[in-house]
């Protein structure tokens, strides 16, 4: 990254965050605790964007009263496709192409009661892929998606005619 980009102001937060984030060792992230589920999806996503993959949800538990007792993030092509879609010679369809790569990067959380807090379970960083530089970060499918305030402004844009332009 050249300088005159991390000199940027809101960039250059932005870059401290991120050497924050990637900075941290095994050891610190598996002895992390947080107040809610929210605060450790926003860490998450967080490091998985500094370091160049997108996630999503794989797992949530609830128990009696409603609370989430237990919930896991994955890499957004963990996994492979079942048998039984990949050798299908009957289907009339075309298949659809194969995205899912194995990656076993995963982390998750599950509350502790005594505490109230939820505490880091497993935190696994195999990566089997290449990662997303930063500027592809913002194609991901975890994090391409558009806020509602910058939304209401395309639409009101729209209604006069005038096409947005995107830049990253």
């Amino acid at each position: 990254m050249d300088s005159s980009f991390v000199d940027f102001e809101p960039y250059s937060s932005l870059v401290e965050t991120l050497k924050e984030i990637c900075g941290l060792s095994y050891k610190d992230v598996i002895e992390k605790k947080f107040d809610s589920v929210e605060d450790a999806c926003a860490f998450y996503h967080g490091y998985s964007r500094a370091v160049g993959f997108g996630v999503r949800l794989c797992n949530k538990i609830h128990d009696s009263e409603g609370r989430i007792i237990s919930r896991v993030w994955v890499y957004e092509k963990e996994g492979f496709r079942a048998k039984k879609y990949k050798c299908n010679t009957n289907s009339k369809r075309r298949p659809q192409l194969q995205t899912r790569v194995g990656c076993k990067a995963r982390f998750s959380v599950s509350l502790n009661r005594d505490t109230n807090k939820y505490i880091v379970r497993a935190f696994k960083k195999n990566y089997c892929h290449k990662l997303a530089t930063f500027r592809e970060v913002a194609w991901l499918r975890s994090y391409n998606n558009i806020d509602p305030e910058d939304l209401s402004k395309i639409d009101a844009m729209g209604n006069y005619c005038i096409r947005p332009c995107f830049y990253i």
